[in-house]
């Protein structure tokens, strides 16, 4: 429902019809495995689903959404390092180091005091509105790049 939701398009449908048989694989079969898994591997797990799903959703024609996927793992001979990628790497590397630091507990654990948490509640939303100032800034600074929802 939620393909359908999103748009007329396939793209949208067969987006919807991933996350469905992702939900059903993982409730049946993979559950109990995936508990099991160290954390590094279960966010891996979910950032390339995600990935993935992003390509399905972007994709106008089927065959986009497979060179896009295959790409995504080195077939089609797409190199996964060329001067494309370099560049891109270069230009959102302030974006990846913050993500980087994000979403692993390095903060927690180098800051782990009663008095540092105070000070941390202050600078959190300070950080956080810093962190959205620079998105916004990156996707300003890209290519031409309308509200998702024009496209329906």
């Amino acid at each position: 429902m939620t393909g359908l939701w999103h748009g007329a398009s396939w793209n949208f449908v067969i987006w919807g019809l991933y996350f469905g048989i992702i939900l059903l694989i993982e409730k049946i079969f993979l559950n109990k495995i995936l508990e099991k898994l160290p954390s590094i591997i279960k966010r891996a797990y979910v950032l390339i689903i995600v990935i993935i799903s992003f390509i399905i959703f972007n994709g106008e024609t089927s065959k986009e959404i497979f060179k896009n996927i295959g790409g995504l793992f080195g077939i089609g001979g797409i190199p996964l390092v060329s001067s494309e990628s370099l560049y891109y790497l270069k230009s959102y590397l302030v974006v990846l180091i913050i993500g980087i630091i994000g979403m692993t507990p390095i903060m927690k654990k180098l800051l782990n005091s009663e008095k540092i948490h105070k000070f941390i509640n202050i600078l959190e939303p300070i950080f956080l509105l810093f962190v959205i100032v620079i998105s916004t800034s990156y996707i300003i600074d890209g290519s031409f790049n309308p509200f998702l929802y024009f496209r329906f």
